[in-house]
């Protein structure tokens, strides 16, 4: 657990070979103690680390094994992983992949969960060039920032054209 939120940490910090470390050492973690929770925030972190390093490929496969890990009951880390392999698919042009994540993103878990989910849907709108965007960007931004959701909130003000 600790080890999960430390490599979400150092990759906001820019220090992404030690975020890659820490999670790879949380996956050995959780899994010696077989752990679901666990092991699905330890494929998040190394989702993040390695989507900070434009690994994307590597990335995505992280958030769909986190995906895998969480099933239908961790519903939290369920919207989180859809979240991020929408993110990740925007970034790679598989915008169809992208929709469906954002649908799953959007459908499960409780609000923490949907900050993110909101974020790779204003991204989607973004690669889409969709009309409503900027209106998206900026219900998002709001939410965000109200909600401390501090990793989404200069992005969706740029994409809402507040920045």
């Amino acid at each position: 657990y600790a080890l999960w939120h430390r490599s979400e940490s150092l990759s906001a910090l820019g220090r992404h070979a030690e975020a890659e470390a820490d999670a790879r050492e949380a996956l050995t973690v959780a899994g010696t103690v077989g752990h679901r929770g666990w092991t699905a925030t330890a494929w998040r972190a190394l989702g993040i680390a390695l989507q900070e390093q434009q690994r994307l490929d590597e990335a995505a496969a992280a958030f769909g094994e986190s995906a895998r890990a969480a099933g239908e009951t961790l519903t939290l880390f369920a919207s989180w992983a859809a979240a991020r392999c929408a993110l990740v698919a925007v970034a790679l042009g598989r915008l169809d992949d992208a929709a469906r994540s954002v649908e799953r993103a959007l459908a499960v878990g409780p609000p923490l969960g949907h900050y993110e989910a909101r974020w790779a849907q204003v991204e989607l709108a973004a690669a889409r060039g969709a009309d409503d965007c900027t209106a998206l960007a900026a219900a998002a931004w709001h939410r965000a920032g109200a909600g401390g959701h501090l990793a989404s909130v200069a992005r969706l003000a740029e994409l809402a054209g507040r920045s």
